[in-house]
C-alpha cells in the first residue's frame, strides 16, 4: 500500500545534514591531527627499517602499482602514508584524491564523498576542485533509489550537489554530465511529487493532490512529468468544484500538448477547448 511520508520522513533531511557537518569536522580534526603527527615524526624513527629510507614518492609510486592491479586495500595504505608521513609532500594533495577515487571505484559512496569533502575542505582553491565537486555529486547520483517510493534525499542532494558545481564551473568539461544528472534528479522529483498526487486522489484528498502537482507545474516544468501533472491539477479543481480554474488549466494543457493522451478523460467534464 502507498504510504505518504511521516513527520520523520520530513526531518530526515535536516538530522543527516548536522550529523554529516558534526562528521566531516571531527574527520578534519583527526586528518589536522594526523597531519602535526607526521611532521613530527618523519625522518626521526632512528630504526634500521629499510621502509624508513623510503620517499614519499616511493611510496606514491607503491600505491599507483597496486591501485593498478586492483590491490585496493594495499594501494590505500599506501597513499596513507604518503599522506601521514610526507603531510608537505608534493604527492600528498594527489594521494588523498587518489584514496577517494579508489573508494568511488568500490562505489564506497559514503567513504568517496566523505574524502572528496575533506579535500575540498583543505584545499579551497585548488585546481582540482571542479573535479572533486563533480563527483560529490555523483556520489549522490549513484545512491538514489530505484523506486520513488524510498527516501527522496540522494535525489534532493543531487540536485543539490550539481546546482552547486554548475553555479561555481558552468564552463567546466564536466558541466555536461552533471547537467544530465541534474535533469535525471529533476524529473525523479517531479515523479515523486506526483505518485503522492496519485496517493491523495485515490484517498479523495483533492486539495493535497492538487498542491502536489501545482508543485510539478511551478518547480518542474521543465520535466516529462508535467502533461500528467496537469491531469491532476484539472481533475482536483474540477472535484474541487472550482470549474474556472480546471478550464484554465485544460486550455494550458492543451497549447502545451495539443494531443494530450489526458484530453479524452475529461470529456465528461464539458470543458471548452478555448476559455479564460
Amino acid at each position: 500500500m502507498s504510504r505518504e511520508p511521516s513527520l520523520i520522513d520530513l526531518s530526515r533531511h535536516a538530522f543527516y545534514k548536522f550529523l554529516m557537518s558534526k562528521l566531516l569536522n571531527f574527520i578534519a580534526f583527526l586528518s589536522f591531527t594526523f597531519l602535526i603527527l607526521g611532521c613530527s615524526t618523519t625522518g626521526t624513527t632512528g630504526t634500521n627499517d629499510p621502509k624508513d629510507s623510503l620517499s614519499a614518492k616511493d611510496y606514491f609510486d607503491q600505491g599507483l602499482h597496486a591501485k593498478e592491479k586492483k590491490k585496493w586495500e594495499e594501494a590505500v595504505d599506501r597513499f596513507e602514508t604518503v599522506k601521514y608521513r610526507f603531510p608537505l609532500s608534493n604527492y600528498t594533495k594527489q594521494a588523498e584524491l587518489e584514496i577517494a577515487d579508489i573508494h568511488f571505484q568500490q562505489k564506497e559512496w559514503v567513504e568517496a564523498r566523505t574524502a572528496y569533502e575533506i579535500y575540498k575542505k583543505f584545499h579551497p582553491r585548488d585546481n582540482e576542485l571542479p573535479f572533486v565537486l563533480y563527483r560529490v555529486g555523483l556520489t549522490y547520483f549513484y545512491e538514489m533509489p530505484s523506486s520513488i517510493d524510498r527516501d527522496v534525499e540522494p535525489i534532493e542532494k543531487t540536485v543539490e550537489a550539481c546546482d552547486d558545481f554548475l553555479k561555481k564551473y558552468p564552463n567546466s568539461q564536466y558541466a555536461d554530465d552533471a547537467r544530465n544528472k541534474r535533469n535525471k534528479a529533476r524529473s525523479k522529483l517531479a515523479e515523486r511529487s506526483l505518485y503522492v498526487a496519485h496517493y491523495y486522489n485515490k484517498k479523495k484528498s483533492y486539495g493535497a493532490a492538487l498542491g502536489r502537482a501545482l508543485e510539478v507545474l511551478e518547480q518542474y516544468s521543465d520535466t516529462d512529468q508535467l502533461e500528467e501533472a496537469y491531469f491532476y491539477v484539472i481533475f482536483s479543481y474540477d472535484k474541487l468544484g472550482n470549474k474556472g480554474k480546471a478550464q484554465k488549466y485544460y486550455n494550458q494543457m492543451l497549447q502545451k500538448f495539443p494531443q494530450s493522451k489526458f484530453a479524452p478523460k475529461f470529456k465528461d467534464l464539458k470543458l471548452e477547448t478555448t476559455g479564460s
